[in-house]
């Protein structure tokens, strides 16, 4: 019974956080904001085969936009366009275009 105690005591906290972030990182693509030229496109990454989208802002700084709530087809975005994304917002502007660019997260389910 004494090591089960101490397994509680380690998992209940583990198991929080990793809740947690879980939600936190489902609803942080909501909260992405960027406006910037398209560099690369990997439309299926390695990772899962999510999109990864990289995106060089007029400073140069390069952000990544990468997700499983990517809404984004081929033919929507390449390589060059100019890409901007409000926070809060699920929609794209992709050269003065709106389009949307993330599924929206009650609408999106994991199989």
């Amino acid at each position: 019974m004494h090591n089960f105690l101490k397994f509680l005591l380690l998992a209940i906290p583990v198991l929080s956080i990793g809740i947690m972030m879980s939600i936190q990182d489902r609803n942080s693509i909501e909260d992405d904001h960027f406006s910037g030229i398209v560099r690369s496109i990997e439309w299926k990454s390695r990772n899962h085969e999510m999109p990864l989208i990289f995106i060089r802002n007029d400073k140069g700084r390069d952000f990544k936009f990468h997700h499983y709530r990517i809404a984004l087809k081929p033919d929507q975005l390449k390589v060059g366009d100019h890409i901007a994304k409000e926070k809060g917002s699920l929609m794209c502007l992709i050269n003065d275009k709106e389009f949307k660019c993330v599924y929206d997260r009650r609408d999106f389910s994991l199989p």
